[in-house]
């Protein structure tokens, strides 16, 4: 389906899922690789705890970020779901479903994130605990944290890759990128496993790239696509 066709509700959806697909891989590279990876220092919970300390503002906002990413995946798998929902209603809403416990896995998170904060600063409880046990619930949130997101792939990847399959059915997306959707949304849930599974193997740095590097080309290809396609459509009827 061309996006000149749609009606103007499905260019809405579709230019804001586009936006949404885009925000999708931008926001977790601002708090994952720029933020948490120089503050979290695997099997160093002293160091960590210091570094947080040290960064709190930074902190703060790598927290912030992982907010708005949930956010947005909200707002993305709503209009995903007004948008296919006509193709076939039972399978959109397994899918808006999937990424609602995403979202609430990944909300979890950022209490655990937010609960290190107020430890560190002392704040509420945390006169009851020496140095070290601070040291150790601060590690232990932290590593609940890491568990809570690698959870959320499996619900991310089912979701996700319901959507896409979708957006082949319709149409809505060529079948090139649908499918490599698909492919790069399931790798996820593999690699959910595999953390489970081998978790040492799966913090590897060539098996997190292979893993994840899919699923980021085809939110950031498919989300200027999809933009660029809607915003495109209305000027062309705006013409008319």
């Amino acid at each position: 389906m061309n996006a000149a066709s749609f009606s103007s509700a499905q260019r809405r959806s579709f230019t804001a899922a586009g936006m949404g697909y885009f925000l999708s891989t931008v926001i977790p590279l601002l708090s994952t690789v720029l933020i948490f990876s120089r503050l979290v220092i695997e099997g160093n919970d002293a160091a960590t705890v210091a570094n947080i300390a040290a960064n709190r503002t930074l902190f703060r906002f790598g927290v912030m970020c992982d907010l708005l990413m949930y956010l947005n995946n909200f707002f993305l798998s709503v209009s995903l779901y007004l948008l296919l929902k006509s193709v076939n209603e039972n399978i959109s809403l397994i899918a808006l479903l999937s990424r609602m416990g995403d979202i609430i896995l990944g909300s979890l998170s950022v209490v655990c994130a937010l609960l290190v904060l107020r430890l560190i600063e002392g704040g509420g409880f945390a006169g009851a605990f020496s140095v070290e046990q601070l040291h150790g619930l601060s590690g232990m949130l932290l590593d609940l944290r890491y568990t809570l997101t690698s959870v959320t792939f499996v619900f991310l990847g089912v979701g996700a890759a319901l959507f896409c399959y979708l957006l082949l059915k319709s149409s809505f997306l060529p079948p090139i990128p649908a499918c490599f959707g698909i492919i790069s949304f399931l790798l996820l849930i593999l690699y959910a496993f595999l953390k489970i599974l081998a978790p040492e193997f799966a913090g590897g740095f060539l098996v997190q790239i292979f893993f994840f590097v899919p699923s980021c080309l085809y939110e950031v290809g498919t989300g200027l696509w999809m933009m660029g396609s809607g915003l495109l459509s209305r000027s062309t009827r705006n013409e008319k």
